[in-house]
């Protein structure tokens, strides 16, 4: 996703397309490792899935209300109960857990 058009990447953040470089880029954006997906009051939660542990594929975002939503290319939005059913062949499973206090003017869709 580096040097694609429509995508931002913090500066300040390691670049490129692991783990460890996508949770420097959510740090960069107030995100801190939690140990839970579980719905906390006043944050918002990420979920980072990778296939082999290294590299990132993916991360969905926990809605207000505990629904997780996951953007599937450019225009598409899903919302899913549980991280498990993003978990598989394309994304692998989730590696690692990151929250922040959620802001005000934060809407969920």
């Amino acid at each position: 996703m580096l040097g694609v058009k429509g995508y931002y990447w913090p500066s300040g953040a390691d670049k490129g397309e692991t783990v460890v470089c996508w949770m420097s880029a959510f740090h960069q954006l107030t995100y801190r490792l939690c140990d839970t997906p579980e719905l906390e009051p006043g944050f918002e939660k990420i979920a980072i899935y990778s296939k082999d542990g290294r590299d990132a594929e993916h991360v969905a975002r926990q809605l207000r209300n505990g629904v997780w939503a996951s953007k599937l290319g450019p225009d598409e939005d899903i919302y899913h109960q549980t991280l498990k059913m993003l978990e598989g062949e394309c994304y692998g499973s989730v590696v690692a857990y990151m929250k922040r206090r959620q802001h005000a003017w934060d809407d969920d869709v």
